[in-house]
């Protein structure tokens, strides 16, 4: 390869991940999920393209990064909260499943129910943006939250920020029937 080296690209899968620590006086504060009023149960698109310049990696990039934060604090949340009513002993068991298993799990934390204490698989999905606004789950995330055998919900951060004392969120107990789902994307090959 006349001399050349390859070396993974920040953000790349191959590339090791330094995690910043989390804000230590940031906290979760669930909040009621928005009402959808206009819809109609019809979707709303355009089939107009945008006419910015994107640049799609540096996008990316801090998705991932948000998306790592939510799941980092809701780890952590879940992990206070089973502590803050005596059950130390699930406390212990909450896994970053995105990190210990891979985005490929289907789900990013796992915990428990303290009453029962059953699994709870939670997928997080953090953005800057309102409460209303869509967000994408990939065609696996969709597939396991179909198919879970245990409960499954949906944990919605919403205006995020860094400098925020407290973060809100909305669970999303039965996604299977609360969420319409657009094809935003197609597997093309030749015929």
């Amino acid at each position: 390869m006349a001399g050349l080296r390859l070396e993974p690209v920040p953000g790349d899968a191959e590339a090791p991940t330094v995690q910043k620590p989390l804000p230590t006086d940031q906290s979760l504060m669930p909040v009621p999920p928005p009402v959808i009023k206009d819809s109609n149960g019809v979707a709303v698109t355009t089939t107009e393209f945008r006419k910015t310049a994107i640049d799609h990696e540096e996008r990316d990039r801090k998705n991932r990064a948000l998306g790592k934060t939510g799941e980092r604090l809701v780890v952590e949340d879940e992990k206070a909260k089973l502590r803050k009513v005596g059950r130390n002993d699930l406390a212990d068991r909450v896994e970053p499943v995105c990190l210990t298993v891979g985005d490929w799990a289907g789900f990013d934390v796992r915990t428990f129910d303290p009453s029962t204490g059953e699994e709870i698989h939670v997928e997080v999905k953090t953005t800057t943006g309102p409460a209303r606004t869509p967000f994408f789950m990939s065609a696996p995330e969709v597939e396991y939250a179909k198919s879970c055998k245990c409960a499954y919900k949906i944990y919605r951060m919403y205006e995020y920020r860094a400098d925020a004392k407290e973060v809100r969120f909305f669970v999303i107990e039965n996604p299977n029937d609360a969420l319409q789902l657009t094809p935003t994307q197609y597997r093309v090959r030749l015929k």
